[in-house]
């Protein structure tokens, strides 16, 4: 494989990104890229109030998926990125535009964003983490963030509806689905099997 590959790991507040990323590039010997939500000066405002700090958060979170999308995509080491810039838009600024704390302008602010960043940076493989809202809840509550105790059910399960909405667009030929609640990727055994199925799939797309 000449060009090392750019992935992607998508997924659920919950579903195990970060963990996931980290294992995965040091098993595949790739640059790892995480989201870093302790960076955003927005987020901790956005809880306590987030009909004024929603846009705020979500400009911070656009641009920075936008920096670290590009770094990661452009990394002749290859890479995997945990969260894409897409992802934030559709899902999340989406969703907080449904509950008004966004207005239709700055959604239009957040997409046009989105939109300018150009079209080179599109991943290879996109590796989707997901699980039951239920499933979610309970591994939120279990490992216990600053902030994530404002997570309900309600809410987890509006955000699952936009991520199967969005996963319907994903291109299939790059798309690698992971039901967290069933497959322990934090064994070596089952973070190994998607590894070769990462390398399988690299090798049809380029084969076509």
């Amino acid at each position: 494989m000449s060009k090392k590959p750019f992935i992607v790991v998508v997924g659920m507040i919950g579903s195990g990104k970060s963990t996931v990323g980290r294992l995965l590039a040091d098993k595949m010997q790739l640059s790892e890229y995480q989201e870093k939500v302790d960076a955003n000066p927005f987020f901790s405002l956005f809880l306590e109030n987030p009909a004024e700090w929603a846009f705020h958060s979500q400009l911070f979170f656009l641009l920075a998926a936008l920096k670290e999308q590009r770094k990661a995509a452009l990394d002749p080491e290859g890479s995997v990125l945990e969260r894409i810039a897409d992802e934030a838009y559709h899902i999340f600024s989406q969703e907080q535009h449904q509950k008004g704390w966004l207005s239709d302008k700055q959604l239009k602010v957040l997409q046009e964003t989105l939109v300018s960043r150009g079209g080179s940076l599109s991943p290879d493989i996109i590796v989707f983490l997901e699980a039951t809202p239920e499933t979610l809840l309970q591994r939120i509550q279990t490992r216990g963030r600053q902030g994530e105790d404002n997570y309900d059910l309600d809410y987890l399960t509006a955000l699952s509806a936009r991520y199967q909405d969005w996963k319907k667009a994903l291109p299939s030929a790059k798309l690698i689905t992971v039901d967290v609640s069933r497959c322990d990727l934090r064994e070596d055994k089952e973070l190994s099997a998607l590894a070769e199925t990462i390398k399988a799939r690299l090798s049809d797309n380029t084969a076509e």
